[in-house]
């Protein structure tokens, strides 16, 4: 169960739980995710497939954000990056002895930081960017390197503006790493030189002042339950992994990561285990958290039946797990961004479509762990809703079910962007296809790319007059807008807005079937 345990007086938190089967809320909605407006404790019910239940639960606060508190000296985000996205990029000024540490902030709206209510920390003074571990003993235990004191989830929030990115600091891992004095630092001390990267890791030398992002593993093997994460970007730092559920935490700076107990180990490679993807994800001192980067260990391990011993790269699995019949990209595309496109044989009757790609790098392409749909035969591109009771839903007008969020991934190449499928709308609207390959490919037109303006101007062709959903998001997959426009004729035109910052954006194009992605340059 995810979600911002605190929000602001007013406004709204969204709660999403995971796995597959039927969800009951305490609110008695049946979505996977829902948004709150109160004070309380929320909990849902997952049902599987053969009747097992289990229940997880939330307690979400409303807090005060209110105005009257004038922004500490040394606190919010740089004045040339108001209006962006607010995004907590990092800590500094680390003080070990005392417990305490500055967050360094870009974007958002000019208001008051309230950082209230994060777990492990100190909520006096809540728009203080300078906060403190809550007591001695926690103060203790970030320097103990026994102590089982996690990483903390960082993050603020704004009035009429919402929450920050979790950025994950791991302040026991940075005392005890680096060994820092006993006085508060002005900078973080050099991990370069007391804790430095080990053989193999980090990233490739002329990536490094790009986003940080975790790109793939490799050195994959079932029989120890290890693998190396592959990355490009960052600061030079070491990258601290620690904190990665169902990971052991030993050793966090090293990229070689192994699974938490022998159990988890068998797990993998146990086809009807219920373990699921893992959610890898880096930190870097004095900069940011990378993106999340699934991998999904069992999938591996099941379907291409590796051998016991440690191989240095993951065995081929166009030769152990074909790609089935009808999926994977065009192979004039490969070597390019893997994509989801759209869908195609789509039964409202059986709940299942086919997703089509382009791009990757020819590896079988593994859809396992999209909420809603089934994870048999992981890489297989024809899906299923988890369930009769989907079915019922995609083909109920009044149903509350929303769009599958379909992605897929492959070994050594990453993971797909998102994109959204509006099952229930397909099987109900009234301008319902009986297929959806009837439909053309979407044609995005940026007009100035690259640009040197804050927005650019677009046109989206081939819309056969449908509505069209535009999102841009940073090179850290971080949101930065979202619009609407609707279809003249077969023709859509948008003025979309960009970061304040130069980069590359990804603009996402969508209708309810079809999707298309494109890189801006901003320079």
């Amino acid at each position: 169960l995810s979600g911002n345990s605190t929000f602001c007086q007013g406004q709204t938190s969204q709660l999403m739980a995971t796995g597959a089967g039927t969800f009951r809320w305490s609110t008695n909605q049946t979505t996977p995710a829902i948004t709150v407006a109160a004070t309380g404790n929320y909990s849902v019910t997952l049902t599987g497939a053969n009747g097992c239940t289990a229940v997880a639960s939330q307690v979400v606060t409303a807090v005060s954000c209110t105005t009257a508190s004038p922004t500490p000296t040394g606190c919010g985000s740089p004045a040339n990056t108001l209006g962006g996205p607010l995004v907590v990029t990092g800590v500094t000024d680390i003080s070990c002895a005392t417990g305490t540490f500055r967050i360094l902030t870009t974007g958002g709206n000019s208001q008051p930081v309230n950082f209230a209510g994060i777990t492990g920390l100190s909520n006096v003074d809540p728009y203080n960017c300078v906060r403190m571990v809550d007591g001695p003993d926690l103060v203790r235990a970030i320097n103990s390197p026994t102590s089982d004191v996690g990483s903390f989830n960082v993050r603020g929030m704004q009035i009429n503006n919402g929450s920050s990115n979790s950025f994950s600091f791991d302040f026991k891992g940075y005392c005890t790493s680096t060994n820092p004095p006993s006085s508060t630092t002005t900078v973080p001390p050099s991990l370069t030189t007391s804790s430095p990267t080990p053989t193999g890791c980090g990233s490739p030398t002329n990536t490094i002042g790009q986003a940080l992002v975790i790109v793939g593993v490799t050195d994959v093997n079932c029989a120890t339950g290890a693998f190396r994460i592959l990355t490009t970007g960052g600061n030079g730092q070491p990258i601290n992994y620690a904190g990665i559920v169902g990971l052991s935490n030993v050793d966090p700076y090293n990229c070689m990561r192994m699974v938490d107990t022998p159990d988890l180990g068998n797990a993998i490679n146990n086809p009807n285990s219920n373990v699921g993807p893992f959610d890898l994800r880096g930190v870097q001192v004095a900069g940011s958290t990378s993106n999340t980067y699934v991998f999904d260990f069992k999938g591996y391990c099941v379907s291409t039946n590796p051998p016991s011993s440690t191989t240095s790269t993951p065995p081929s699995s166009t030769t152990t797990s074909p790609t089935p019949a009808g999926c994977g990209s065009p192979t004039a595309t490969l070597g390019q961004p893997l994509v989801i496109t759209g869908v195609t044989d789509v039964s409202c009757a059986t709940g299942s479509f086919r997703i089509l790609t382009t791009g990757g790098n020819g590896q079988p392409i593994n859809y396992a762990g999209i909420v809603g749909l089934s994870s048999m035969a992981p890489y297989n591109c024809v899906r299923m809703v988890d369930g009769p009771d989907l079915v019922r839903a995609i083909n109920n007008p009044g149903s509350d079910i929303g769009p599958f969020m379909l992605r897929g991934m492959q070994v050594n190449n990453g993971t797909t962007p998102t994109f959204p499928f509006n099952f229930k709308q397909f099987c109900t609207g009234v301008a319902r296809r009986a297929n959806a390959e009837h439909v053309s490919e979407l044609e995005v037109t940026v007009l100035g790319n690259p640009t040197l303006g804050e927005s650019v101007e677009i046109v989206v062709g081939n819309t056969a007059g449908e509505q069209v959903d535009i999102r841009v998001s940073n090179g850290m997959g971080q949101p930065v807008s979202e619009q609407r426009a609707s279809s003249v004729g077969n023709t859509a035109r948008g003025q979309v807005r960009l970061g304040t910052s130069a980069g590359v954006y990804l603009l996402q194009v969508s209708t309810p079937n079809r999707t298309k992605t494109v890189k801006v340059v901003r320079q």
